[in-house]
C-alpha cells in the first residue's frame, strides 16, 4: 500500500459517479473535492495509522462522493439513485486507496 491515494483514479470514480446522477462536472472541478474529502475528518490519515479498515475507508469516501453530488445538482436525498454503486465502483476505490 503506497502512502497517498491514486488521486486520478479517486477522480475518475467520481466523474462516473456524477453522470450516474445525471450530470456532468469535470475532472478539475471534483479534484479538489475528492481532496477535500481524504482530508477532512482525517480520513486519509486514520486509515493509514489502521483506526478504520479499507471497506470503512470506502464506505466513507462513496458517501462523500454521492453527498457532494448530490449537493452541486441540488437532487434532494428524497430521490433514490439506484444501480451507480457497484462492485466495479467498490473496487476501483480500493485500487485506487491502496496503489499510488
Amino acid at each position: 500500500m503506497g502512502k497517498n491515494p491514486n488521486i486520478d483514479a479517486l477522480v475518475l470514480v467520481a466523474v462516473d459517479i456524477a453522470k450516474a446522477f445525471g450530470g456532468e462536472l469535470s475532472a478539475a472541478a471534483l479534484r479538489s473535492t475528492v481532496e477535500s474529502i481524504l482530508q477532512e475528518g482525517q480520513l486519509w490519515g486514520c486509515f493509514l495509522d489502521g483506526l478504520i479498515t479499507l471497506e470503512e475507508t470506502r464506505n466513507r469516501f462513496l458517501a462523500n462522493v454521492e453527498s457532494s453530488i448530490r449537493a452541486e445538482f441540488a437532487i434532494g436525498w428524497d430521490v433514490k439513485k439506484i444501480g451507480w454503486r457497484s462492485r466495479a465502483i467498490e473496487a476501483a476505490v480500493d485500487s485506487a486507496l491502496t496503489k499510488s
